[in-house]
């Protein structure tokens, strides 16, 4: 089993590849048209980075969607969850939150975020946008009554009457994040589809 560094290395060799003979974009005057890099099933488990635009500073900014998971204290909250995510901004690899409320935060080198921040490009929006549209999901309650709880098999928070449609936000084992009910909680995948 290869590490996560040579992993690392086996995908950036790839990619210097491709560069090389010019798959990965081309230019067409002031518009750049990117491309899809497939990953060879040799860099299995290699993270996946996605490409957002160029930063105010003129900087490339990629999100690694590996990296992005729901913010655990928002459940029992009011409105959409957070999501903690990495980013790479140039070289600079970046570790940040987004209360999905169009700002985000950064944490500095001891894990502690900053202040909530405005996005200062149109690549920077793109990112928060794809963090937190990236596990939205409808599904459809087909057999209430299906309760929302606090936590796996935990308390109710509210129960569900009647079919309709819910929106969910990731999963957690077999229960889908939720705010069908005002607030952040967790329905069990038997209930939808």
């Amino acid at each position: 089993m290869t590490t996560v560094k040579e992993q690392d290395a086996m995908l950036k060799e790839i990619v210097k590849k491709i560069l090389t003979i010019g798959l990965l974009g081309s230019s067409l005057g002031a518009m750049v048209v990117p491309a899809v890099v497939v990953v060879p099933a040799a860099v299995a488990g290699a993270v996946r980075w996605e490409y957002q635009g160029t930063a105010s500073t003129g900087e490339k900014v990629s999100l690694n969607l590996d990296s992005i998971e729901i913010v655990q204290r928002s459940l029992g909250m009011e409105g959409h969850p957070g999501y903690f995510f990495t980013y790479q901004i140039g070289r600079d690899r970046v570790k940040a939150m987004t209360p999905c409320n169009g700002q985000f935060q950064v944490a500095d080198n001891n894990g502690r975020y900053g202040d909530l921040m405005e996005p200062q490009s149109k690549a920077t929006q793109k990112m928060i946008d794809r963090v937190c549209g990236y596990y939205r999901r409808s599904y459809q309650v087909f057999s209430p009554p299906s309760n929302v709880r606090l936590e796996p098999n935990g308390k109710v928070i509210c129960t569900v009457r009647r079919q309709t449609t819910i929106t969910t936000y990731g999963t957690y084992g077999e229960w889908f994040y939720t705010d069908a009910c005002g607030k952040l909680g967790l329905i069990h995948s038997s209930q939808i589809r």
